[in-house]
């Protein structure tokens, strides 16, 4: 492969690397405007478990996942 075709990767990790810094940087923004703090890890977590919470929904149904929330709550109880 030639040196340009890493270069070109180079350059895109590099635009999909200061988007980032700019989502985190307006988190912050937002997280401040708020009044809410970041607990670092906590909110890390937290955002992660949200994100496999909705892919599991995608993949098995809303209706399903209620249930099984559900059941797992009466479990629980």
């Amino acid at each position: 492969m030639s040196k340009a075709y890493y270069q070109t990767i180079v350059n895109e990790n590099l635009k999909i690397l200061r988007e980032l810094n700019e989502l985190e940087t307006a988190s912050r923004a937002v997280m401040l405007q708020l009044g809410l703090e970041d607990k670092g890890s906590g909110l890390r977590a937290a955002l992660l478990l949200q994100w496999l919470i909705r892919l599991y929904s995608h993949r098995v149904g809303e209706s399903c996942l209620i249930k099984e929330i559900r059941r797992l709550l009466s479990e629980e109880n």
